[in-house]
């Protein structure tokens, strides 16, 4: 409403001004000043003059006011320095962030409150630090925006200072704990490496006596006495197994494996494989049996790690299985790729298991009552063995409805980098 009054005042004013010019030629011209147009004119162009006025000054004080609590109410640091580095103005952010406990005066050189150095160690862009007279240390990113005054040739800048050092304390927390759990996985590799070598020695020498003891008793020795060196050949081998697995867990996570790709012909390996696991079917009255419709089954690929990765799978789906069958495919991806499938109709896996199936010492049943033996590695040493051949590993099961493994091998050649 106001801003209406004073755009029509101002052609009042201008109207006035009018009668008041030609007021004074009048005057000059002829002498003699008309009564009526020359108190009307003088009237009227000062009471124009002076509403007008009164008006800018209401409109500019208001500005100020905004101005002003915009500033200082603002939830940002806010400084306007002049071209020679000056404060202009500041806001009570500010000062609460430079720790100043006196009131900054307007003219005082920045450099005098604080000091700025750019940080490059922090994953945060255009991080700077700010070290004030007191010693503190803040970390706080810069927005500038720069403006100049038409009467005024210096330049002025307007900082927002955003305060990052609770975002930059977290960053470093997050790189110690970072850094000290790998530490901490580093040396539990290499603890359990360690005692792995401790317990294999002697180990070795129970199972040299064993051999002996054997020797001496014949090829026909009593029952009692084949199922004492039974038990004693299925313990020895359990730890063996829990063993190589730590060790080889070891050797991955510490980058020691050393990764030999060589052309596998897996068709050869599979029924190699499988022959082996035989005994152990039969034993449990499970069907095992190989199907092969690849028709390019030759991989470029590290033989031990493969090797492993299908022992593994090929132990897990009998282990699982009481009744039914195991089978195993070899087939040929549209992508020309090999894929090995195996299926089982054992216990299957909950799709709670199934999120953390990778994880290392990881099972589904555990403490005494489990069913089923194993240390958890196996799944995990899978894992770590199909990423470094670059093969896609994938599961599909339920609980007590059976499981189904694929594992895709590129048949071209991709190199391991390591560690």
């Amino acid at each position: 409403m106001t801003g209406k009054i004073i755009y029509y005042l101002k052609y009042v004013f201008v109207f006035a001004s009018v009668l008041l010019v030609f007021s004074v030629i009048t005057k000059i011209a002829i002498g003699a000043e008309l009564s009526i147009i020359g108190f009307i004119a003088p009237t009227l162009y000062g009471s124009t003059a002076g509403i007008i006025f009164a008006a800018y000054n209401y409109h500019l004080r208001k500005s100020e006011i905004i101005l002003h609590e915009t500033i200082h109410t603002s939830g940002c640091a806010l400084v306007i320095l002049d071209s020679d580095k000056k404060i202009v103005s500041c806001n009570k952010k500010f000062c609460d962030l430079l720790n100043c406990e006196e009131k900054v005066n307007v003219g005082e050189p920045f450099d005098k409150l604080a000091h700025l150095e750019p940080v490059h160690d922090s994953k945060i862009e255009n991080l700077n630090k700010l070290i004030t007279k007191g010693n503190s240390t803040v970390y706080i990113k810069i927005v500038k925006s720069s403006f100049s005054v038409p009467y005024d040739k210096k330049q002025y800048s307007v900082f927002s200072l955003l305060d990052y050092t609770a975002t930059v304390n977290l960053e470093k927390l997050l790189i110690f704990e970072k850094e000290n759990a790998e530490r901490m996985e580093k040396l539990k590799s290499e603890f359990f490496a360690q005692m792995s070598h401790e317990i294999r020695t002697p180990l070795n020498t129970i199972l040299s006596f064993h051999r002996l003891l054997r020797d001496e008793f014949g090829d026909e020795p009593p029952d009692y006495i084949k199922e004492i060196f039974g038990s004693i050949d299925n313990s020895a081998e359990r730890i063996i197994r829990t063993i190589d697995l730590i060790l080889n867990m070891s050797e991955i996570q510490n980058g020691f494996y050393k990764y030999k790709p060589v052309k596998i012909d897996l068709v050869t390996l599979l029924k190699e494989l499988i022959g082996n696991f035989k005994s152990m079917a039969d034993s449990k009255n499970i069907s095992l049996l190989f199907h092969n419709f690849s028709v390019n089954p030759i991989i470029i690929a590290d033989e031990y790690s493969v090797i492993q990765t299908i022992m593994n799978l090929v132990d897990n789906a009998i282990k699982f299985t009481y009744i039914g069958k195991v089978d195993i495919f070899l087939e040929d991806s549209p992508d020309n790729n090999c894929v090995i499938r195996i299926t089982d109709t054992g216990v299957g896996m909950s799709e709670e298991y199934l999120q953390n199936l990778f994880t290392p010492f990881m099972q589904e049943e555990r403490g005494y009552t489990r069913r089923f033996e194993g240390n958890g590695l196996g799944l995990s040493l899978v894992k770590n063995y199909c990423d470094m051949n670059k093969a896609k590993l994938r599961f599909s099961s339920k609980k007590n409805d059976g499981t189904e493994v694929f594992v895709e091998f590129p048949t071209t050649v991709r190199i391991y980098p390591g560690k």
